[in-house]
């Protein structure tokens, strides 16, 4: 059976990789994305890349819109751009892509980037696309001066803000057990403060851009997903028919890439016979045949989970009636409260 090749960065963190990456800085040769560091230089793998060289070689980036989705780690966007990706003229990439410079958006990119790993290609064709979708969540917005709304730039943009309450997030964060992720005050000022900023740099995109611009709550997102994700497609510009032929995850992945076995469901994931390889997506490795669950974006009480020292930090960003929306967040469930609010509860 093939091994399953890691996405882990510390083994992309050797001097061969980043010397391969120094020389083909747009062929993401690393093991986070390429197979070829387990599988080796396969019959297959071959295939697999002359068939990406064939149909996305001559692919024009001017032809698409490019979607920009900013949201916090651990705040569900990848679920959320995952849903797009069903749809025949989306393609979503996975987090730390970018279309700037151009030549990032490569063939190789559309093999190995997208929001599936190298499953994400499937059917997908050059031709048939006219929106892109990118997740920002691996660097502050302050870092992706290309999505910047005052920066003139070559390509048609649009941009996507995802909020989730910062106090889940903190609460999701803690429960990766990653350092880096801990508990502590300077995470949750750090998480805070980016939330604040996207609200802000929402309204400042808003005002340059006003039909440009969208959002969406997280936690409204997976209560009704379906309607969200067509409202927020048609929002920039996916056709109706288009929306309205989404295939379910289940008819989109044919073929594993790695060894061509057709998916089975085996215990409730995307399973190769052959190899015993699950497709899951990116960040987090989710499954993208499970029932969104609604229910988890609610529990527990954030009042149960998150520490009043924390707490504290949390409200001194958001100031009172933006933090007391998120403590009463099983309440009101943000059935009616709109990204707006959030802005008009933060004085933004």
């Amino acid at each position: 059976m093939q091994a399953e090749y890691s996405r882990q960065k510390k083994y992309s963190n050797t001097f061969p990789v980043r010397l391969l990456w120094k020389l083909f800085p747009h062929a993401y040769i690393s093991p986070r994305f390429d197979p070829l560091f387990t599988d080796g230089i396969t019959h297959r793998y071959l295939l697999k890349n002359y068939y990406a060289w064939k149909m996305f070689s001559a692919f024009d980036p001017k032809q698409a819109l490019h979607v920009g989705v900013f949201s916090d780690a651990r705040g569900g966007s990848h679920l959320v751009e995952s849903q797009f990706h069903y749809m025949r003229p989306v393609f979503s990439f996975s987090e730390g892509f970018s279309p700037s410079p151009t030549g990032n958006l490569n063939y190789r990119a559309f093999l190995l980037r997208g929001t599936f790993g190298v499953n994400s290609l499937q059917d997908k064709e050059a031709r048939d696309l006219t929106h892109l979708v990118y997740n920002l969540n691996s660097k502050p917005d302050a870092e992706h001066p290309f999505w910047n709304p005052e920066l003139k730039a070559p390509l048609n943009r649009f941009w996507l803000y995802n909020y989730r309450n910062p106090l889940r997030v903190l609460h999701s964060m803690a429960k990766t057990g990653k350092n880096k992720w801990a508990l502590t005050e300077e995470t949750a000022e750090s998480v805070s403060r980016s939330f604040m900023q996207r609200l802000s740099m929402m309204r400042r995109t808003q005002d340059a851009f006003p039909d440009r611009v969208d959002s969406l709550i997280f936690e409204k997102f997976v209560q009704t997903p379906h309607d969200e994700v067509s409202r927020l497609a048609l929002s920039f510009g996916v056709g109706k028919e288009q929306i309205a032929n989404r295939v379910t995850a289940e008819s989109f992945f044919k073929a594993f890439f790695r060894c061509g076995s057709v998916p089975k469901n085996i215990d409730g994931y995307l399973t190769s016979p052959k190899s015993g390889e699950r497709i899951k997506g990116w960040g987090g490795g989710f499954n993208p045949i499970a029932k969104i669950d609604s229910s988890r974006a609610f529990m527990p009480s954030v009042a149960n989970v998150i520490p009043e020292n924390i707490r504290s930090v949390v409200e001194s960003v958001l100031g009172p009636e933006l933090m007391e929306l998120m403590m009463t967040d099983g309440e009101h469930l943000f059935s009616n409260v709109t990204t707006e609010d959030l802005m008009r509860y933060g004085h933004i």
